[in-house]
């Protein structure tokens, strides 16, 4: 008789408080402005909708996962990608890195909010 040992699965990462997602949304362009990024809130939860095969606009919710002086790092709740957001002097998130579902990093500018 067989035993089956269960799979131990890495515990997800703890979600924050994220009261400064306002400073987040906007558009940021990528890939030299081939692709662009929208960053949104619906009901003070953070989104992103990023265009995926075929140029279908996707919209993904955003766990805040970390902030720290200068930075927040935010992962989508339903495939694994990650975005961690730049801040500027004033507060505002200037540029992040976008960490898509391949695992390859593009930087992007926020063009407008």
């Amino acid at each position: 008789m067989y035993s089956i040992d269960p799979v131990a699965l890495p515990k997800p990462p703890e979600r924050i408080a994220c009261t400064h997602g306002e400073s987040l949304t906007g558009i940021y362009s990528i890939n030299d402005g081939t692709t662009t990024l929208e960053i949104s809130i619906n009901h003070e939860e953070l989104y992103l909708t990023v265009s995926k095969m075929y140029g279908v606009p996707y919209k993904f919710k955003l766990l805040p996962v970390s902030h720290e002086a200068g930075r927040t790092t935010c992962i989508t709740e339903m495939i694994h990608e990650q975005l961690v957001f730049h801040y500027v002097s004033s507060g505002e998130a200037e540029c992040l890195e976008y960490t898509d579902y391949y695992g390859v990093k593009h930087i992007g500018s926020r063009v407008r909010l």
